[in-house]
């Protein structure tokens, strides 16, 4: 049984127009704790995405310049224009797998071009905690509770590729 994107993604997400300043950005993404704003047209195509991160770095390149001020700079000139989204009814270990190998932290979900949703690693952490609570739910094989629970676990013993540990920083 395949589960959709559609069953976890934030529907009706907020969006901003290419006209829409980074300032106006920076503000919505600190008042609402969020790191990524799709980007629309006003008949609510989606054409581009801003992150967290694409602020930071105007912010950034705008303290070393003499000129002007980041806030007034319209999303169009530093928005993400060739943004990957995809459909509704696409299966969640498939997007689980692209936002994890693009490195990319979501992924707009659009319906005849229209973006009806977004989906961000938020949304596969609170997939992962419930499906660890599930498992922590259910009595232990062996029936020793007890001594399960003093054991220690490690990357290795979950599993876990540290391979690419450095880029935690």
């Amino acid at each position: 049984m395949m589960i959709s994107v559609e069953s976890i993604m934030t529907p009706d997400p907020i969006r901003l127009t290419p006209e829409d300043t980074l300032g106006t950005a920076h503000a919505l993404m600190n008042d609402k704790h969020i790191h990524h704003i799709p980007v629309v047209e006003t008949d609510g195509s989606l054409v581009g995405l801003i992150s967290h991160r694409d602020v930071l770095a105007a912010r950034s390149s705008t303290l070393n310049s003499t000129s002007g001020t980041h806030k007034d700079t319209p999303l169009a000139d530093i928005m993400t224009t060739n943004v990957v989204s995809i459909m509704a009814n696409t299966g969640i270990l498939k997007a689980a797998q692209y936002i994890h190998n693009s490195r990319h932290g979501c992924l707009p979900i659009v319906d005849d071009g229209q973006l009806i949703g977004i989906i961000t690693e938020y949304d596969f952490v609170e997939v992962a905690i419930n499906l660890l609570e599930r498992s922590d739910a259910k009595p232990f094989e062996d029936g020793n509770d007890e001594a399960d629970l003093d054991e220690t676990y490690d990357a290795d013993t979950l599993g876990v590729d540290t391979s690419d540990a450095s880029d935690w920083d």
